[in-house]
């Protein structure tokens, strides 16, 4: 990890000024601030719930098929020099670690920085094991352990429950109004940071299902005697600014990385359905036709042969999708499709995939009668048995995290829609995994240089870092 050079490198400085007696001296910048304000540290926390766009959007979304990257050296899946973005949120510690200790003990408002502070580490560490399974945690990121074990996801997932409840529990008592406009996301508004972490809540009953659906009862329960996130105000949102190192990631790559194309299958699956977001998104080719790129395909893509990113669909300052009302609507369907916390309502279930559906739509900017067009037709109404049923939920939120960075992955690793096959090996370049889906990211090569020995205990529990072995809670 960075954060091991960093500590590598400060123990380096003190060896080489500690013999001084000016040491004090030495060690304090001239123009330097002895106290930032909390506030302002906060403005910074909240960067931490960004995307890491580089694994986000260039792997994660390829392995969806959402996105498609076209360049011969990730057709296979192998994605060399990408894998580590989610790895990199380990950086993002020492501000959680430092924030936490300064309002240890301290009542009232810092109670409810606090509460923040632990809801972003919960936020940052689930965002990490989704993507590789068991990691370091118990032992990371306090400065204390260079060489961190390693946690299992369970651990992790049970760990962050707790921290998220207490934060919950705060959160109810408390005003946080004084963070202002250094809550990037909320404003200060302590109501809807406690909405976010309990849809967040919601979030985690639901992925946990098919491994603990005790807990997942419990937790779903939990969340849906509190209020959660009902309207787009309240979807958690981090803004962008149109200025030169603040852009949006999305443009970013949209604007910069001349290999990511939309997808065949997303282009197919909207095209196949009459979706209004498909203008919105895609843009035609010169044949004035909508074509999406293969995933993994081994042909070279002429320069104007396939779709683009419609402008329409994004913008410089375009803000970072963390939790958004549409993936809320999505889990409270899929929660009363199977009566997970609440009584099992086929009604209420169609209601919230509605819903779902339209404030994703509204979100891009689709016309009211557009939308009451699309929901007046096949994909408007859930239908068919529970299978056919979960299937239009999955796939209605998977398109709805077009911008969402890694949720789409985890949540097509989860529920096992959209179905993605196994390549050929007649079109497609195969990989390590023989053509076969990911199931995570392989644990960064510097841990084997940095962490070697709980990274060889970690390897071999990996099936030697397998693309293909499965985390905790896949079960599809």
């Amino acid at each position: 990890m960075n954060k091991y050079i960093k500590y590598l490198a400060a123990s380096f400085l003190i060896v080489a000024i500690g013999c001084t007696d000016k040491f004090e001296e030495y060690n304090t910048p001239i123009n330097a601030v002895d106290d930032i304000p909390l506030e302002l540290r906060f403005n910074t926390l909240t960067q931490n719930f960004n995307h890491a766009y580089t694994t986000a959007f260039i792997v994660a979304q390829e392995y969806s098929q959402l996105k498609c990257y076209e360049a011969s050296t990730v057709k296979d899946y192998e994605f060399a020099g990408y894998n580590d973005g989610y790895w990199n949120r380990y950086d993002k510690l020492s501000l959680i670690f430092d924030l936490l200790e300064r309002t240890e003990g301290e009542e009232g408002y810092m109670k409810g920085y606090q509460a923040l502070v632990n809801i972003n580490y919960v936020y940052t560490m689930l965002s990490i094991t989704d993507m590789y399974g068991d990691v370091p945690y118990t032992e990371a990121g306090n400065g204390e352990e260079w060489r961190p074990a390693y946690d299992t996801q369970e651990s992790i997932y049970t760990d962050g429950i707790r921290i998220l409840d207490e934060a919950c529990a705060t959160l109810e008592n408390v005003t946080i109004e004084s963070l202002g406009e250094n809550d990037r996301i909320y404003g200060g508004d302590a109501s809807k940071w406690l909405k976010f972490a309990n849809t967040l809540r919601l979030r985690i009953a639901l992925r946990i299902k098919n491994v603990n659906p005790t807990l997942s009862s419990e937790l779903a329960q939990k969340a849906f005697s509190k209020p959660l996130i009902e309207n787009e105000d309240e979807s958690a949102t981090l803004p962008n600014f149109d200025i030169e190192g603040a852009r949006s990631g999305v443009w970013n790559y949209y604007e910069t990385a001349g290999s990511l194309l939309p997808s065949e299958r997303v282009v197919e699956f909207m095209k196949s359905n009459n979706d209004p977001r498909l203008s919105i998104l895609i843009t035609k080719n010169v044949d004035d036709e909508y074509l999406g790129y293969p995933n993994g395909s081994n042909i070279t893509r002429p320069t104007t042969e396939y779709s683009d990113f419609a402008a329409t669909g994004y913008a410089p300052d375009m803000g970072d999708q963390i939790l958004m009302y549409a993936e809320a609507s999505f889990l409270k369907a899929e929660a009363y499709l199977f009566g997970i916390g609440v009584t099992a309502n086929e009604t209420s279930a169609n209601e919230e995939y509605r819903a779902g559906v339209r404030a994703n739509m509204e979100m891009l900017g689709v016309e009211n009668a557009d939308i009451d067009t699309f929901l007046a037709g096949s994909l408007g109404n859930l239908s068919g048995d529970q299978e056919n049923k979960i299937k239009m939920i999955a796939e209605q939120k998977w398109l709805a995290f077009f911008h969402g960075g890694n949720e789409a992955y985890n949540e097509v690793r989860r529920l096992g829609y959209p179905v993605i096959e196994k390549r050929d090996g007649a079109t497609h370049e195969l990989g390590e995994t023989n053509g076969e889906m990911p199931r995570r990211l392989k644990y960064p090569i510097q841990e084997r240089d940095y962490n070697s020995t709980h990274y060889q205990t970690a390897v071999a529990a990996t099936d030697n870092n397998s693309f293909l072995h499965k985390v905790w809670w896949d079960k599809n």
